[in-house]
């Protein structure tokens, strides 16, 4: 692969405001997003509303299901097409789809198509999580937690699992302090135009149903859930009236008619219904959330409903305050004046606190408190963990965040040994990039240099001090697909080449003297790497280099990379192969193609979770590709059309022969000539 793309310290307070979520930023967020779904066969209505939604701007859209009539290859790469607005509009590139019906005969092939943790970094969105990979996930975009479910059907077809799930992912969101939910699924909870039984039946919901709806009761931030299934527009207000037994009440909005309809509502099952193509918008600014009905065609709202919530309670670590009961909302039917309601303020949960016995902030168990401990947080920060202090989660929440720096913060130097007695205190710090979630980078606070603090700085490289800058010579047999799935993630966010978190939007280099230029963009699919049992397979993104001379195009390929999760060398980026597009060879296959485990083809190493100068590996291992990598300097400061950049690695490529630099939170700024014009 050419993969062209290729401190500030402060005090404790200024560390906070960067890694703990805070009210009062979350308050201001606004962002507008799109609920539809059901297309079936009814193509020509989903490009035509593609093309009205997009004049729109909408952050990013949610599709409910029924992508297909009948699912097959086919079917889908169309549906690709035509949701892009048979224009590559760019919608298909912010949407994040779940199944319907429809859909069932997808199976594993649903994530050969779509990559959610790449959408969400596409859009801007932060901690994804999954319960079925890209089926049932969640994700935060501003205040607010997104939750897609996979329901092949009606909400009858909920699973205890999936229901547990969504607890838990509501639970989470609520310490975080966000302050919506919106949560989305085929299937509507309260049916309205016939598609399930209980479509005429005053109060009728199934009994997953219900067993939703009784954790919803426990969780005020759920603000409402959208769904397809049923081929309408219409809006529900979910209350006790509607279905006895809630207690907290939210909004229902069925959204599906991107081409499968329109079909009437039922009398008396709706506050509003609008049987007609079209789609909604959801404006979100603080605490209030606008929903917008557009009938296809038109330039303006037929109707639309506002909510508001009272202001959340400032996040806390003690006891959950007791939650009371949700006013209702009121509609308002156009633009004018409707008084909006309240609801009563998120509580906040608290976290297990540490065993009695066990020293907070050790997270590998030799009883002192001290670098080793940091790097530790360090490399599973902003990541959910199961392990407790060993994967750095100090506070046992599950997520690796500011509070357990905190934690180790206050409990440096403790224990015994010879680390006891602290020297410095590195302060991390991070480097946002704007509409990212940034990686933490860290800088350590000047003072005493020591080898075996689990600290690669200063002088110090991998051959000068291996225990805290790692070996000099990498293996790359730890990125062989054979450890199988679990051993890797497709979030890539690895400090120096962040595609999950980092290229929200195309990175393009350029050399203006060749008249060279390569675009960067990661495609929405992904990639399954087989290992030698081929029942396991290792999920890949897919990242496409597009690359030109004087604008004539002359090569496309697809890139294959996941990223480490465990291990001493947890978060190196594996590159698993590439599939090369040449005028040639236009359907793939071109020179330089290669895949791991394929005719003795070896995954290679494409970043490293931490570099030191003279470290080497070998990025690509194959009988017809063949590259190595050297780290000659890191810590310079590099200026591009795009700005300057600081702390960039410098790396040599096949045998020397190949100049590249990357930036932190960046990734590739320099390639033999060519310089970052934009990202």
């Amino acid at each position: 692969m050419k993969l062209k793309l290729g401190l500030v310290t402060g005090g404790l307070a200024v560390l906070l405001a960067l890694f703990i979520p805070h009210n009062g930023v979350y308050a201001q967020s606004s962002f507008r997003f799109v609920s539809w779904g059901d297309t079936k066969s009814g193509t020509s209505t989903l490009v035509a509303e593609s093309n009205q939604l997009k004049t729109l701007n909408p952050n990013f859209t949610i599709y409910n299901g029924d992508l297909c009539d009948s699912w097959s290859t086919t079917c889908i790469q169309n549906w690709m097409r035509y949701a892009d607005g048979n224009s590559n509009n760019g919608v298909t590139g912010i949407t994040f789809p779940i199944r319907g019906n429809h859909d069932s005969g997808s199976g594993s092939e649903w994530s050969n198509f779509f990559n959610q943790a790449a959408t969400m970094a596409r859009v801007g969105g932060t901690n994804y999580a999954q319960l079925s990979p890209d089926m049932t996930y969640s994700f935060d975009y501003g205040n607010s937690r997104f939750i897609g479910v996979d329901v092949l059907g009606d909400a009858s077809r909920l699973s205890a699992a999936q229901i547990a799930w969504v607890d838990q992912r509501l639970t989470d969101a609520e310490n975080r302090g966000l302050i919506h939910a919106f949560i989305y699924f085929h299937g509507p909870i309260y049916c309205v135009d016939g598609h399930c039984s209980c479509s005429t039946v005053a109060g009728c919901v199934s009994t997953a149903a219900m067993d939703l709806i009784n954790k919803f009761n426990n969780h005020p931030i759920v603000s409402a859930t959208f769904h397809g299934h049923e081929h309408t527009y219409a809006y529900v207000k979910i209350n006790s009236t509607r279905i006895p037994g809630v207690t907290r009440e939210f909004q229902e909005f069925v959204t599906g008619d991107a081409g499968a309809g329109p079909d009437n509502c039922k009398a008396n099952r709706t506050e509003y219904c609008m049987p007609s193509h079209g789609f909604v918008t959801v404006d979100v600014s603080g605490y209030s959330f606008t929903v917008k009905f557009y009938r296809l065609g038109t330039t303006a709202p037929v109707n639309s409903f506002t909510f508001t919530k009272g202001p959340p309670v400032t996040p806390t670590y003690g006891p959950s305050p007791t939650p009371s009961r949700t006013p209702s909302p009121t509609r308002t039917p156009t633009p004018g004046a409707s008084a909006t309601p309240t609801r009563t303020p998120t509580p906040i949960r608290s976290p297990t606190p540490t065993p009695s016995g066990q020293l907070p902030g050790d997270a590998n168990g030799d009883g002192r408190v001290d670098g080793v401990d940091y790097v530790i947080w360090f490399n599973h920060y902003g990541t959910n963990v199961s392990n407790g202090p060993a994967g750095g989660d100090f506070d046992r929440n599950g997520r690796v965040d500011g509070v357990d720096y905190v934690i180790w913060f206050n409990h440096y130097g403790q224990g015994t040994g010879p680390t006891a007695t602290p020297t410095r205190s590195p302060t991390p710090t991070r480097t946002p990039t704007p509409g990212a979630s940034a990686t933490p980078t860290r800088t350590p606070t000047p003072g005493g240099q020591q080898c075996g603090d689990g600290i690669c700085s200063g002088t110090e490289t991998c051959s000068s001090c291996s225990s805290d800058c790692g070996s000099c010579n990498l293996d790359h047999a730890i990125c062989n697909p054979d450890l199988g799935s679990g051993a890797f993630t497709k979030v890539v966010d690895n400090r120096y080449l962040p595609f999950s978190t980092g290229m929200q939007r195309d990175h393009v280099i350029y050399n203006s003297g060749s008249g060279e230029k390569v675009r960067f963009r990661i495609l929405p699919q992904i990639k399954l790497i087989n290992g030698a049992d081929g029942v396991d397979p290792v999920q890949a993104l897919v990242l496409e280099e597009y690359e030109t001379v004087n604008n004539n195009w002359v090569e496309t390929s697809h890139n294959w990379f996941a990223q480490t999760t465990s291990g001493p060398l947890a978060g190196t980026v594996c590159y698993f192969g590439e599939d090369v597009f040449l005028p040639g060879s236009p359907g793939g296959g071109g020179g330089g193609s290669w895949e791991a485990g394929v005719g003795g083809a070896k995954a290679g190493i494409m970043m490293p979770p931490r570099l030191s100068v003279g470290m080497t590996w070998m990025i690509e291992d194959a009988p017809n590709a063949r590259e190595d990598a050297v780290v000659m300097s890191t810590g310079q400061d590099y200026t591009t059309p795009a700005g300057t950049f600081h702390n960039v690695v410098y790396i040599e490529e096949d045998n020397h022969a190949s100049r590249k630099r990357y930036a932190p939170n960046v990734g590739m700024i320099f390639d033999d000539g060519m310089v970052l014009i934009s990202y």
